[in-house]
């Protein structure tokens, strides 16, 4: 018997197949990151037929497909598509990243005085579900034929199984009450949104349909296979990495940098910097995600025309602070320690000695370290837990250079994993939503494979502090 995981990333598009042990015996991946398109500033967007299609190619051509018993699948977090009564997609998906929707989240605010209050739980910004919303209800095309507003998720389950359903964990950026782990009523009525454009909120785990005849004939997937409900690509890795007990914390350094720690309780974040999310057995992710990452690494490759591993090297040999030379990662938009979407990159301290790729590429990791350290210091503050250690996933995470500069960035160990693809993350949920002998905690505590560990050099954390006062104060004072 085996288990199918579907990750859409950003990126490529991962599967991950386990068997009943948890054992992963398949992988198979695609590029797609030449599908993201910017029309104008602030815009991402793909063409999510063309996604669809890119996923089926990829299972069609696996004989694994045959074997497959469930299937989950997990994709960027508040990444929607508007679709019609026929389930045509009228516009193309609005990413994670878009921000086209400033003024919508001006309307939100000054017609909802629960969703200001609710800012403590999920800070308002124009990537959240509900201004992405409303920005396309103003498009005649849209509101005339509008049915549902899905998420990446919910429209690949919709294809698997014909079921329109989404779980709170998906939802949460639709502004999901920790309550009832439904829709907020009552910002959905304040802002007069119709609550019927949005897909029924199911449990994370529960089978909510199963594979049709015409998406087995196109998959590979046996019709009938059930499809459970899952989560947002950085909640599977979470998952993937053995995050799933209160007090786990999992850092994500992907083409967004993601922190979450697994908690019981909400406390209100009176400074709305932070959010939280429903996760496994009724508990919270808290955290957030900021727009540093690899985005400038891969630049900088480019520029260069380098590999990655040979920047690591050259990394290597740059001294920690990297003589004075200041890089801002967050490219898009800063999120912590305030919201300020106007901040781009930037590079301040250039000399002929620190002008090298070498140099750029590890003033760009400090960056990342930096703002990690800071969203760490706010979710310590906020919660009163205390963080000892820090699991450390996705592609940033392969390198060595990276990992020990976060550790002397925040003064914690960091350890890796072996086993951090969300595909498996989404994998284990459809083995343990079909056989509900084993839960995600035991298939996990089984599976989760450990990597290095990393320890702080104590001299290092003083001139990372340093550096990292310097960033903010120069982020203030341009913007």
């Amino acid at each position: 018997m085996k288990f199918i995981g579907i990750d859409i990333g950003s990126a490529r598009i991962k599967a991950a197949i386990i068997d009943e042990s948890g054992k992963v015996v398949d992988f198979i991946s695609r590029e797609i990151s030449g599908m993201i398109r910017q029309p104008l500033p602030l815009h991402f967007e793909r063409d999510i037929l063309e996604l669809w299609e890119s996923l089926c190619s990829l299972l069609k051509g696996d004989k694994s497909m045959e074997e497959i018993r469930a299937v989950c699948v997990d994709a960027t977090s508040s990444t929607i598509v508007p679709i019609d009564e026929n389930r045509e997609p009228l516009h193309s998906a609005l990413m994670y990243n878009d921000q086209r929707a400033q003024e919508e989240v001006k309307e939100i605010l000054s017609q909802s005085i629960t969703a200001q209050e609710f800012q403590e739980i999920l800070p308002l910004d124009a990537s959240l579900v509900l201004p992405k919303c409303l920005w396309l209800l103003k498009k005649p095309e849209i509101s005339e034929k509008i049915y549902k507003f899905l998420h990446e998720n919910d429209f690949f389950t919709l294809n698997l199984c014909d079921s329109i359903v989404t779980s709170p964990n998906i939802a949460s950026k639709t502004h999901i009450d920790p309550t009832s782990f439904d829709y907020h009523r009552k910002i959905l009525e304040e802002i007069d949104f119709n609550q019927d454009f949005l897909p029924t909120v199911a449990p994370i785990g529960e089978i909510v349909g199963h594979v049709t005849p015409e998406a087995s004939r196109i998959t590979g997937i046996p019709a009938g296979t059930p499809v459970v409900n899952g989560v947002t690509d950085a909640s599977a890795g979470d998952i993937a990495t053995g995050t799933v007990e209160v007090g786990d914390v999992n850092v994500n350094i992907g083409t967004t940098l993601v922190i979450h720690g697994v908690v019981n309780k909400i406390i209100p974040n009176k400074k709305s910097r932070i959010y939280y999310k429903p996760y496994l057995q009724k508990n919270f992710l808290v955290g957030g995600a900021t727009n540093a990452g690899t985005l400038p690494l891969d630049a900088i490759c480019s520029l260069a025309n380098k590999e990655i591993r040979v920047l690591d090297k050259e990394a290597e040999k740059v001294p920690t602070g990297c003589d004075d030379l200041i890089a801002q990662s967050e490219w898009m938009g800063t999120r912590i320690p305030d919201h300020n979407p106007r901040v781009r990159g930037f590079l301040i301290g250039i000399t002929k000695k620190n002008f090298t790729p070498g140099y750029l590429f590890r003033a760009f990791m400090e960056s990342n370290a930096i703002i990690l350290n800071r969203m760490l210091e706010i979710i310590a503050e906020l919660t009163k837990q205390e963080i000892n250690e820090i699991t450390l996933c996705g592609g940033g995470s392969r390198s060595t250079i990276q990992c020990q500069i976060i550790a002397d960035a925040t003064g914690k160990n960091i350890k890796t994993v072996k086993t951090d693809e969300p595909a498996i993350g989404s994998a284990i949920l459809a083995a343990a939503g079909l056989n509900r002998k084993y839960s995600v905690k035991e298939i996990v505590k089984k599976n989760v494979k450990k990597g290095e560990t990393y320890y702080p050099r104590v001299e290092n954390y003083s001139v990372l502090q340093a550096k990292a006062k310097k960033m903010y104060e120069l982020i203030d004072r341009i913007y």
